[in-house]
């Protein structure tokens, strides 16, 4: 979501499928056996995930890693009742800028971990289990961030994310970082930085960033951008976001860079 980032957490499934489509249209040639069939393909593939899982009161919450939309942590959110609401107030998509990753498993050996958004978000109760929620998501892979919302900034570029090279500590820098367009505003007022363990799901802050460009950090155009804050050295995914003054949290978040190895 624009500048925010919560995890939902789910400690069970009832079923997992995932599709992969390509879409082809058979053009069956008259008067002609069916190996003579002409197979079209113009549209291109997509990868769509539908996961059923059992929402009941829990002793915690299963939310973590950061702030919704509405900057509600979810702390205190624990009943059936409670997480169905907050799906619907603080998780669904509202603008074309929000963006989700499913992980499909658990940490780094996660097996399948897709970027993307939510097409539906169901939930139902039978008179057979009253307390026991059934919810069902229909999730899509792509790229959510080239989508066009024109009251943000673009997705910020780069050429590359790499290790910030300073032994004192830890940190990463993002080569020829640049913002193209800015939405309702005229400018950006700096960059938000965000890492997380590679394959992992929660996304957090870097304490520091640092704009190497001669224009500091209203620069939109190509600059290096110095982010630390990290406690070790591993292997982390980042992205990052341009903060513009109508959007202090952020606008569309960039490409993901994953595995970027700080020492």
């Amino acid at each position: 979501m624009v500048g925010s980032s919560i995890t939902y957490t789910a400690d069970n499934f009832t079923s997992i499928q995932v599709d992969y489509r390509t879409p082809i249209t058979p053009m069956p040639l008259p008067q002609s056996e069916d190996k003579e069939n002409i197979l079209i393909k113009v549209e291109g593939n997509t990868t769509m995930a539908t996961v059923s899982w059992k929402v009941r009161d829990l002793d915690s919450t299963p939310f973590s890693g950061g702030v919704s939309r509405n900057n509600n942590s979810g702390s205190s959110i624990n009943t059936a009742a409670e997480i169905i609401e907050f799906f619907k107030t603080d998780i669904v998509p509202v603008t074309v800028s929000d963006s989700y990753t499913l992980t499909i498993g658990v940490g780094s050996s996660a097996p399948l971990v897709l970027e993307g958004t939510l097409m539906s978000v169901s939930f139902s109760i039978s008179s057979m289990s009253p307390v026991v929620w059934t919810g069902t998501m229909q999730f899509v892979h792509g790229n959510v961030a080239s989508t066009t919302d024109p009251d943000l900034a673009d997705s910020p570029t780069y050429s590359n994310i790499v290790d910030d090279g300073d032994s004192s500590g830890h940190g990463i820098q993002i080569v020829s970082a640049a913002t193209g367009a800015f939405g309702v505003d005229s400018g950006i007022t700096g960059y938000i930085v965000q890492y997380r363990a590679s394959g992992g799901t929660s996304w957090s802050n870097f304490s520091t960033i640092t704009y190497l460009g001669s224009g500091g950090a209203t620069q939109a155009t190509s600059q290096t951008v110095k982010a630390t804050g990290i406690t070790s050295a591993g292997n982390y995914d980042i992205r990052f976001t341009a903060k513009t003054s109508t959007n202090a949290n952020g606008n569309k978040w960039s490409v993901i860079k994953n595995n970027v190895a700080v020492q």
